[in-house]
């Protein structure tokens, strides 16, 4: 449906992370919005340069003249059938980078929200996604864009903390039910976004 709509706009390349990665920062710098995706999170390290050492540092190096308004997007984490090399999760590694934005919403209501902060900023941003996501049913409203850098409090409680992002936040809220049947109340907060953490 997507690219029966927007096909002018949908380049499929071939699978050469470091060269896709690379035109997406160079039709970024042109003054597009493109949205990079690598796949699975594993295939981030295939377009490491392009990711952690020339998108983000491109603003630095020309003085704050040059933008790279591009997003990049991967699937992260374990699932079924994903193998090794199919299932890192390279966020840990990412949030070392410099100038470089993540993002990690858990629930869809925030999905757009954080895209649109992310377009905003006209920073790169790494939009890391978790493939058990997509077994969840959630509404999807909201829209207008949400804080980058701010974590929100989905469950209020007042006796123990748990702290989540992506699939480990629905983990947290499933735990904090659980536990709610044992006489705890439990907070859950998630993060949102990991850089800014």
């Amino acid at each position: 449906p997507l690219h029966d709509e927007f096909e002018p706009r949908i380049l499929r390349t071939p699978i050469a992370e470091l060269g896709f990665c690379g035109m997406g920062i160079g039709a970024a710098m042109a003054g597009l919005y493109p949205i990079i995706t690598i796949g699975t999170g594993s295939f981030a390290f295939e377009a490491w340069p392009q990711i952690v050492n020339e998108a983000p540092n491109i603003t630095y190096m020309s003085g704050g003249q040059v933008k790279v308004p591009v997003m990049f997007h991967a699937l992260v984490g374990i699932r079924i059938s994903g193998a090794a090399q199919h299932s890192a999760r390279p966020q840990a590694m990412l949030m070392q980078a410099a100038g470089l934005q993540i993002i990690a919403p858990a629930r869809a209501s925030d999905v757009k929200g954080l895209l649109a902060a992310a377009k905003d900023s006209e920073r790169p941003t790494f939009w890391s996604d978790h493939p058990l996501l997509f077994e969840e049913k959630q509404p999807a409203d909201g829209g207008k864009p949400l804080p980058l850098g701010k974590a929100a409090v989905v469950r209020k409680g007042n006796d123990v903390t748990l702290v989540g992002y992506s699939i480990d936040l629905v983990r947290c809220l499933k735990a904090a039910t659980q536990l709610a049947t044992e006489g705890i109340d439990v907070e859950v907060i998630d993060l949102r976004t990991l850089a800014p953490l």
